[in-house]
């Protein structure tokens, strides 16, 4: 599973609100190729599978982060 935790302190909305602190997880999907080659940078290539089945997608959140009723994990 390749994911990301984003997370960002004291943030202004453009409605004027503020929160002290904001975060969420961007999941990528599953690692199939892990390094299985580089590009033309010589960065480093994996091959990733969405997760696009919503039970899947509703089971991981809970696993990355339980106990939040606001969906805080984004499948992209």
């Amino acid at each position: 599973m390749l994911y990301h935790y984003v997370e960002s302190f004291g943030v202004t909305f453009c409605t004027g609100s503020y929160v002290p602190h904001v975060a969420s997880i961007n999941v990528k999907g599953y690692v199939t190729r892990w390094k299985y080659g580089t590009n033309e940078r010589g960065e480093a290539l994996s091959e990733i599978e969405p997760v696009t089945n919503r039970e899947e997608q509703q089971a991981i959140s809970r696993l990355l982060w339980p106990g939040y009723s606001i969906p805080r994990v984004n499948f992209s």
